[in-house]
């Protein structure tokens, strides 16, 4: 029950490597929607202040949506390279 969500990066994470760009904005879009969701729960239900609220979403959230975005920039750096583009 527990590994749901670890099953659920590795399977984002496969997509990624086979598509960057669809993977790259599915890992932005999960660490926005985590944060949201992070943020929600430390700062009205839990009571944390808005700086260890924000503190919590960055360590949290933040790896996913850098993740997304090398991923978009390998993309990118990919087809530019294919493209012959300098």
């Amino acid at each position: 029950m527990h590994l749901i969500p670890s099953f659920v990066v590795l399977a984002i994470l496969i997509v990624a490597w086979r598509w960057e760009n669809i993977g790259g904005i599915i890992l932005i879009i999960v660490g926005e929607v985590f944060g949201v969701f992070v943020f929600n729960i430390n700062y009205n239900q839990r009571h944390f202040t808005l700086w260890q609220s924000i503190r919590n979403v960055s360590m949290i959230c933040l790896p996913f949506v850098l993740a997304g975005i090398l991923f978009l920039l390998s993309h990118r750096a990919r087809t530019k390279e294919l493209s012959g583009v300098q």
